[in-house]
C-alpha cells in the first residue's frame, strides 16, 4: 500500500483522537466516512480501530460500500497482527540463529516444513533447547515429538 496523502492522514489522524478521547460522535464520523472511502482507506480506518472495539459494525459499512472485497479485510487484518507478535517475538532472541529457528517453528505448519527449511547447524540449536529442557516456544505440536531434535 502507498502511504496515505496528506488529507487521508490528516482523516486518520481525526479518527485516531475521536476514538483516544472516547468522543460520542466517534462511530457516526467514522461509519459515515467508510460509507464513501475507497477500499485502501476503508482497511487503513479499521486497521487502525482493531482491538479496540467490535469491528462488526465498520465491517458492515465496509460490505455495503465494497461487497465481498469487504470479507478480506478481517482476515488480512488477523495475519498482521499475527505476523507482529511472531517479530516481537523473536526478538526476544540473541542471536541470528535463534532468531532464525523461532522463524521456522513459528511459522511451519508441518514436521515436514520444519525439516526441509533447518540444515544441520539449526537441528543442532533445537537439540541444544531441547537438551537444556529451554523450550522457548513452549509449543512445538506443529512438528510432533520434540525428542526427535534431540543430537
Amino acid at each position: 500500500m502507498s502511504e496515505p496523502d496528506d488529507l487521508v492522514a490528516r482523516q486518520l489522524e481525526l479518527f485516531n483522537w475521536l476514538r483516544l478521547s472516547r468522543h460520542v460522535e466517534y462511530d457516526r464520523s467514522i461509519q459515515a466516512f467508510l460509507a464513501g472511502a475507497d477500499f485502501e482507506t476503508t482497511f487503513r480506518v479499521i486497521s487502525a480501530a482493531f482491538g479496540d472495539r467490535d469491528l462488526d459494525v465498520l465491517l458492515g459499512v465496509a460490505r455495503e460500500r465494497h461487497g465481498p472485497w469487504a470479507e478480506l479485510i478481517s482476515p488480512a487484518i488477523e495475519n498482521a497482527v499475527r505476523l507482529q507478535q511472531n517479530n516481537d517475538y523473536r526478538e526476544q532472541f540473541e542471536t541470528d540463529e535463534d532468531r532464525m529457528v523461532a522463524s521456522i517453528l513459528m511459522c511451519s505448519h508441518s514436521r515436514q516444513d520444519v525439516f526441509r527449511l533447518l540444515d544441520e547447524s539449526l537441528m543442532t540449536t533445537i537439540g541444544a533447547w531441547y537438551s537444556s529442557a529451554w523450550l522457548p516456544l513452549g509449543n512445538l505440536s506443529a512438528i510432533g515429538e520434540t525428542r526427535s531434535f534431540a543430537p
